[in-house]
């Protein structure tokens, strides 16, 4: 959906750029106009899909077009004759933007004039593990004239029209590098967008180096026509290459890099692995991380947090009281998951005894059974992570400190101790015969002459 949009330019700075490279043609691409005509003849969507690629055409012959990628997700792209090819490298949405000027002759009274409009063909890219899918979208374009080749980064338009096509985009606090193909140079932009509200944010960008980064931009744009909603829109420029933090209302923090003329983020190998939750970064997560977290939240002076990315658990970029909670929780469940189970079978009428226990070891999972009667080394059997997984998830807690009335009541009737070790080092123990673990130890593991 369309949104009108109102643009405040901070000091619009000039995208830095770069030459494009160059890389092997795979394909064959048309050379002349009549080849052009003849491939739009072939595919009149203007894109063609070559494996994980596609070759995105220009609409006419004489344009110069501008090729617009909006992702946060890695690609490639390559300049070659009436278009260019866009390969996505991560799974993910990419909306990806043909921007063309046409030339028409305007008559006004007894005057003549040759005005340039733009105009922007989307498509939707859809990469994921079942292939590369493309959906066209209708064309976009501003409704006054543009007189000049000026980028769509002063155009606010684009950017909601962007907005409405990005998951999630309009729920806020969200992200997106635009990367901009024209004229053989690229240039690169970090949009940051906030909720839609009834009042307009305050919210302040800061780049850690100017040099590397700076705020271009803002801009507000309202739901719908006669909306008094706004979405504000925060937009940082590349200027040269390097390693950037950029600071939105003072909290949120985006770790960056500009290479080649392209933003990215700050990924393996660029950040050494961290262990999650520890963000006094002393190698362990405890309560000790949880405190300092909410200590940093209620701005208690003199807090720092060593790697705050640690402590971002709902992988928003954001610090928050979510956070908190997902950390309190984590660490809950750190101390209270099992990390093994053992159960031990006695009596009957065949005064049977035996014993299993499921458990990890590396990166793989078993439950061993052992016929203590007859047998001195258990048999151990393989079983797969859902499985065991589906074990250690059982509802302990209820049966924990609770007797089984029929134990030790009938010759006939069976015995079951239960020991459910944790990862902290405790054990629980039940003498509940346990229906759903029974079935679950029968059915997955190998028993000497089914000897249940």
């Amino acid at each position: 959906m369309k949104k009108r949009i109102s643009a405040v330019f901070s000091a619009l700075a000039l995208a830095f750029s770069v030459p494009l490279p160059v890389s092997a043609e795979e394909y064959t691409y048309p050379k002349m106009a009549d080849d052009y005509f003849a491939l739009v003849k072939e595919y009149p969507d203007h894109f063609r899909m070559q494996g994980d690629s596609v070759y995105f055409m220009a609409h006419s012959s004489f344009s110069n077009p501008a090729f617009i990628v909006c992702s946060e997700n890695k690609f490639a792209v390559q300049d070659v004759k009436y278009g260019y090819v866009f390969t996505p490298e991560e799974s993910g949405r990419y909306i990806v933007t043909m921007e063309e000027t046409t030339l028409d002759s305007v008559a006004h009274e007894d005057i003549v004039a040759e005005v340039q409009y733009k105009r922007y063909y989307s498509y939707i890219v859809d990469a994921g593990n079942d292939g590369t899918t493309v959906t066209c979208e209708n064309v976009y374009h501003p409704e006054e004239t543009i007189y000049t080749l000026n980028s769509c980064v002063t155009d606010g338009g684009f950017y909601s029209f962007v907005n409405g096509m990005l998951p999630n985009v309009e729920t806020g606090n969200d992200r997106y590098f635009t990367t901009i193909y024209e004229n053989n140079k690229v240039s690169s932009l970090f949009c940051l967008s906030y909720p839609y509200s009834k009042e307009t944010h305050s919210k302040t960008v800061a780049t850690s180096d100017k040099t590397v980064a700076g705020h271009s931009m803002t801009m507000g744009t309202a739901s719908a026509f006669d909306a008094d909603d706004i979405l504000t829109l925060y937009v940082v420029s590349a200027r040269s290459d390097g390693e950037v933090t950029i600071t939105a209302n003072e909290k949120e923090k985006y770790e960056l890099i500009v290479e080649n003329g392209v933003f990215r983020y700050r990924f393996e190998p660029d950040i050494q692995p961290y262990l999650m939750g520890d963000v006094n970064n002393d190698g362990e997560f405890n309560v000790a991380d949880v405190v300092l977290l909410q200590k940093w939240l209620l701005a208690v002076p003199d807090t720092h947090l060593a790697n705050w990315k640690a402590a971002d658990f709902c992988n928003d970029n954001i610090l928050d009281v979510f956070d908190l909670c997902l950390m309190k929780r984590e660490l809950l469940e750190k101390v209270q998951t099992p990390i093994s189970v053992t159960m031990t079978q006695t009596g009957g009428v065949m005064a049977v005894h035996y014993e299993y226990k499921a458990y990890q070891d590396g990166e793989k999972y078993y439950i061993s059974y052992l016929n203590k009667r007859s047998a001195s080394d258990p048999v151990v059997t393989e079983i797969t992570e859902d499985k065991f997984k589906s074990i250690l998830s059982l509802d302990y807690a209820k049966y924990i400190g609770t007797e089984d009335p029929r134990n030790g009541k009938f010759s006939d009737e069976f015995n079951y101790h239960t020991v459910i070790t944790y990862s902290d080092g405790t054990e629980k123990t039940t003498d509940v015969s346990i229906s759903e673990l029974i079935a679950m130890l029968k059915n997955w593991s190998k028993t000497s002459n089914n000897e249940w």
